[in-house]
């Protein structure tokens, strides 16, 4: 109970305008995949908050109807793993029953969403010690489904926890280690609660190029590692964003700045120097980048990241490039 009241907080707190009315539903959900796609999540873990994005960096299907998918993901500021999503994900969707499996560190390939379940509908996820010795059991149960909408479009959800189990026939399970809520034609917009540390919840996405909510307001700092930004420097969000094949970033100095401007791909990879330790006064400045590298050729479309550096100070927003 403890675990939906957080859920159910963050959901309002975020503008999930859900139906509280349960609704089973027998349309089979649709879990995004395509590479390129990008969810944005804020991450909580008292007393720290910070941002996370997640990636499909890969997907393809094969002569049996699976998709396979590659997701990877990580706090923005600093670039590092995230602590409640593995920054590599592999997943696969059987199109044909419309389950979602995974491969997660000692598991079995784990069977983690049924897309057209119902209410109550659990199943049983093995753990191992190594490839044939099982160390435990996981249960994981469908406990509601509903109507609502999310970024203002009307979808379905659905509410999976998940138990510690006594073993292969446990109908009842333990204490929760978490609970998922998946959105039909989002994929997951929540993930936290029990064992598992912090919470994260979607703000913004970008799925089959339509993008909801924000994922260009990259403000997350985590206190652990960045100290907070002084008001000296102010850099803006690019406009437009998204862009093809050009974009202006704009930045305020209020005193004379020696800076840096760089534009990294998804993976952290210097793309561009756009400007390189180089002397600015203080005022408005606005730099136009056209999407070209360091080696002169034309970028591919995708997300980006742009970062402000000065003597003191490190600012990173994100943007993307549409083809």
């Amino acid at each position: 109970m403890r675990t939906i009241k957080i859920i159910t907080k963050f959901l309002f707190l975020f503008m999930f305008a859900a139906q509280l009315k349960a609704q089973d539903t027998t349309k089979p959900f649709y879990f995004p995949h395509k590479t390129g796609d990008i969810w944005e999540y804020l991450y909580s873990e008292v007393p720290y908050v910070d941002t996370i994005q997640n990636f499909t960096i890969f997907d393809s299907t094969d002569s049996k109807g699976i998709v396979h998918i590659t997701q990877h993901a990580r706090f923005i500021n600093p670039i590092e793993p995230p602590t409640i999503l593995s920054d590599t994900s592999i997943f696969w969707i059987d199109t044909i029953n419309y389950d979602v499996f995974t491969k997660r560190p000692m598991m079995d390939t784990a069977l983690v969403y049924k897309l057209n379940g119902a209410k109550g509908e659990k199943w049983i996820i093995k753990i191992y010690y190594d490839s044939s010795n099982i160390l435990g059991y996981e249960m994981a149960r469908i406990i509601d489904k509903w109507k609502g909408s999310i970024f203002g479009k009307n979808t379905t959800f659905m509410q999976v926890l998940f138990y510690s189990s006594i073993d292969s026939i446990d109908t009842i399970g333990n204490s929760v280690y978490g609970s998922d809520i998946i959105a039909d034609g989002f994929g997951v917009i929540s993930k936290g609660g029990g064992e598992l540390a912090g919470q994260i919840n979607l703000i913004g996405a970008v799925i089959n190029d339509t993008l909801y909510g924000d994922t260009t307001k990259v403000t997350g700092i985590n206190n652990k590692y960045i100290l907070p930004i002084p008001d000296q420097v102010k850099l803006f969000q690019n406009y437009p964003n998204p862009f093809n094949p050009s974009t202006t970033i704009s930045f305020e100095l209020l005193g004379r700045e020696r800076i840096s401007l760089i534009i990294y791909d998804i993976l952290g990879k210097v793309i561009r120097y756009i400007i390189d330790n180089q002397e600015y006064p203080a005022g408005v400045h606005k730099i136009n980048w056209d999407g070209i590298n360091n080696n002169g050729k034309r970028t591919a479309g995708g997300i980006y990241f742009y970062r402000l550096i000065t003597d003191n100070q490190l600012i990173t927003h994100s943007m993307i490039e549409l083809k």
